[in-house]
């Protein structure tokens, strides 16, 4: 114990010294006040690094500019892989990154920052403000923010949210959007139509077949990338998985 806690530590400094590099693969999101927000190992970048390459290499016009990621319910781990996505997108393609978080219900937040894309939609702070950099180069991070239950559907539905969608665009390269869970609130799929793509984080062993089903077929009048596999288990090696089924992506942050 006292050996992994050892190596746990020496990743984060070498991380700190290294653009958010931990050098065995993985990466880690520091403020740059120096603030870890997460840290993503090997096998994490690994999975996400296939998804951005296959975007690429599709015909297809590479990674959407607007890339929405959402699950069927709460607490799959959407904020995690959307926060390793931006951070593989910023250093490998080299590309300017916003991860804007939406989830109000359930914000998952960054570390003492209640500021965000609440308080940007009411006018109580601007964007610079609500932005937080971090040590990855070209990559930002927008926190929810805090705002209460009766205001978050006319958030999601207001005219300050298209044109804090329109400013995000033309700032960054890649926005991706944090939003929160299908069969939890309507606010997602509203917030899901700013998107030119989405994809479903499905975390293995929580959501039932039914349930990813039922969010699939509220999201099929968007475009559906496909499915992230958070925390996934398996004794068939992954590149055979990709071969089969090229629509899956498989993400193991264990």
């Amino acid at each position: 114990m006292r050996r992994r806690k050892k190596n746990f530590l020496t990743k984060i400094e070498t991380a700190r010294e290294n653009a958010g590099h931990t050098g065995d693969g993985g990466m880690a999101i520091f403020e740059k006040a120096g603030t870890l927000v997460q840290i993503a190992p090997p096998a994490v970048n690994d999975g996400i690094r296939r998804l951005v390459a296959r975007l690429e290499a599709g015909g297809t016009g590479g990674v959407p500019r607007l890339l929405a990621l959402t699950s069927a319910l709460s607490g799959e781990g959407v904020t995690y892989v959307s926060r390793a996505l931006g951070a593989v997108i910023a250093n490998d393609l080299g590309r300017s990154v916003a991860v804007v978080e939406f989830n109000w219900a359930r914000p998952a937040a960054l570390p003492d920052r209640e500021v965000g894309v609440a308080q940007v939609l009411t006018g109580s702070a601007t964007l610079d403000e609500a932005l937080v950099s971090t040590i990855v180069p070209n990559l930002e991070l927008l926190s929810a923010g805090v705002t209460s239950m009766s205001q978050r559907p006319a958030l999601a539905r207001g005219e300050a949210l298209f044109a804090l969608i329109a400013e995000l665009g033309a700032r960054y390269e890649h926005v991706v959007l944090d939003l929160p869970a299908v069969l939890a609130t309507s606010d997602a799929l509203t917030l899901a139509g700013h998107a030119e793509a989405v994809s479903l984080v499905v975390r293995q062993g929580v959501t039932a077949e039914p349930q990813v089903k039922r969010a699939l077929s509220e999201l099929d009048h968007l475009s559906v990338l496909g499915v992230i596999i958070n925390r996934w288990a398996t004794p068939v090696p992954k590149r055979i998985l990709a071969a089969l089924s090229p629509w899956t992506d498989a993400v193991d942050s264990r």
